[in-house]
């Protein structure tokens, strides 16, 4: 007999959804940023109950830790945004009171 799996099988369901403008897509009310490259292409997306997978023609683009709690939140990383866009993450409270 072989060993058992180093991680516990988790149900996965599969959806369709389609990058919009801001370079995000929309599972179960909660926001996940896709590579800005992909806006308006549509993509697979593989949910369980602690990841979101995204995939482009049979190939993960990348994947997010899932959002729970408050309905409308983002999961947004950096490197998926264009450079003119990263400038903006960087401000903070700190920045607008000075």
């Amino acid at each position: 007999m072989q060993p058992l799996p180093k991680y516990p099988y988790e149900f996965a369901q599969w959806k369709t959804a389609t990058v919009q403008l801001n370079y995000h897509i929309a599972i179960d009310q909660q926001k996940y940023s896709t590579p800005y490259e992909y806006v308006r292409k549509k993509v697979d997306v593989r949910y369980t109950k602690s990841a979101i997978e995204i995939f482009y023609k049979g190939t993960r683009i990348c994947s997010h830790k899932r959002l729970y709690g408050r309905r409308g939140q983002y999961s947004t990383m950096v490197d998926h945004m264009p450079a003119n866009h990263q400038l903006y993450g960087e401000w903070d409270s700190t920045r607008f009171q000075n």
